[in-house]
Parts: structure tokens; C-alpha cells; sequence
């Protein structure tokens, strides 16, 4: 190959292959950074795992040596220029196809989120230009959503932080989640409170403190805003 489309001269590697039909380059464009302080050392370790897969097979599969983490990282870029509404439906699509990848004969009806009908006009009602009339005590379109456990869109993973009760951890195997990614404990954790918190019904609920659901007869929930970090809490449930 004469040159890489660009001005510059082939060297070896990557920048020596033939471009074939891909996508031509707008050099306008620039890439927006990684949102973690690895970014720099990400890139270049799959620089090297690139340069190294093409020395061995000129025809390797880029993608497949892309790790789930840096996957994860470029999904929150993307996110961060989108619209609320439009944030629900890239996450909705990312988690049908991951279920897809685990399971390729699933029935994506029955992995489709039940809430997202629900979820989906309450995003478009608050980006509207022209949303309908509401009462005084309702939130109103420009402070955004009023429901607060559309919050959850955002967290990506969960971790327990004290051992659960054999009554908390019969009652979330009821929800198993989606299985985005079948090898890593958080992500199905967080899936899996998800599902609890949206199907529970809400006791209190404030659209910007927190809100509280019922598991069952013996269990509340109660999820609060991150800058609490008492998570021992529990006397404003009593």
C-alpha cells in the first residue's frame, strides 16, 4: 500500500495494512478522551496486544482483543452526549445484545425491560419543547425526571459492602438479571437490585434525597445519593 489515505507513509504493523472498504477518516473529528486516569496506559497496552496480534496474523480480529473495561469506558463517552432519553435506549439495546451474546436463542421479548415503555415517555416528556400541563406540585420538565430510580441507568456495577441477611439474599435470587457479563459478579449484582427495586412498590420517594420500596413483607429498601456514605443508616425506616 502506496500510503495510508492520510499523507502519511506505511510503516510496519498497523499502519502498513490496506484499509480495504473501511470507513474513510474525517480528520475534523477528535476523539473524545477515555474517562479514567488509564487512559493513556489502556491505549497503549492495546496498541502493543494489536501490534502484536497483526505480527502473528495480519488478518486477526481487532475487536476480539479489546477488553470488556475499556468497552465499558467508551460506553460511558458515549452516554455523556446523549440525551436521557437517548441514554435509556443505548443501554437497553447494549444489554439485549449482551443476553443475545450469552444465550443466542433467547427470547429477546421476554429479556425486553418491562419498565421501559414507562421509562422511555417519562425521558421523552421531560426533552420535549412543548410538554404537557402539570400541576404545581410535580416536577416540572426542565428539572428533569421525577422519578428518582431512573438514577440507576448510570450504575453500571453494585458490590455489598456488609454480608446480607439469608432473607436479603432469598429474596434478590428472585431477580437473577440480565446477564450482561456472565464472568463478573458486579455487573449481574447491579442488574440484578435493579429489577428488585424497579418491580418493588415504592413506600416514600423523594426525586432528589432517595426513595424507599417494599422487597416483601419483611424487607424495605432503601436507595440513597452517593454522597451519603453512611451506609449503615437505617433509623429513618424504623
Amino acid at each position: 500500500m502506496a500510503g495510508d489515505g492520510l499523507g502519511n507513509k506505511p510503516k510496519s504493523g498497523l499502519d502498513s495494512l490496506s484499509m480495504g472498504d473501511s470507513p474513510a477518516v474525517d480528520e475534523a473529528v477528535q476523539a473524545p478522551s477515555l474517562p479514567t486516569a488509564k487512559a493513556v496506559q489502556w491505549n497503549r497496552e492495546l496498541m502493543l496486544n494489536f501490534q502484536k496480534a497483526l505480527d502473528e496474523n495480519p488478518a486477526a480480529d481487532l475487536m476480539s482483543l479489546v477488553p470488556a473495561s475499556y468497552c465499558r469506558a467508551h460506553e460511558k463517552v458515549q452516554y455523556r452526549e446523549l440525551s436521557y432519553a437517548a441514554q435509556i435506549n443505548l443501554r437497553t439495546v447494549k444489554e439485549l445484545h449482551d443476553g443475545l451474546k450469552n444465550e443466542p436463542e433467547i427470547d429477546l421479548l421476554s429479556a425486553f425491560p418491562k419498565n421501559y415503555a414507562r421509562r422511555i415517555r417519562m425521558a421523552t416528556a421531560v426533552s420535549s419543547s412543548k410538554p404537557p400541563a402539570i400541576k404545581e406540585d410535580i416536577q416540572k420538565p426542565n428539572q428533569g425526571p421525577s422519578e428518582f430510580r431512573t438514577r440507576l441507568d448510570i450504575a453500571d456495577t453494585a458490590r455489598i459492602i456488609f454480608r446480607l441477611s439469608e432473607e436479603a439474599k432469598a429474596l434478590l435470587a428472585q431477580y437473577p438479571g440480565i446477564p450482561s457479563n456472565s464472568n463478573n459478579a458486579e455487573y449481574l449484582l447491579a442488574s440484578s437490585l435493579k429489577q428488585l427495586i424497579w418491580n418493588s412498590p415504592k413506600i416514600w420517594e423523594s426525586p432528589v434525597r432517595g426513595v424507599v420500596v417494599r422487597g416483601n413483607d419483611g424487607i424495605v429498601v432503601k436507595v440513597i445519593t452517593q454522597e451519603n456514605e453512611d451506609y449503615t443508616e437505617y433509623t429513618s425506616l424504623q
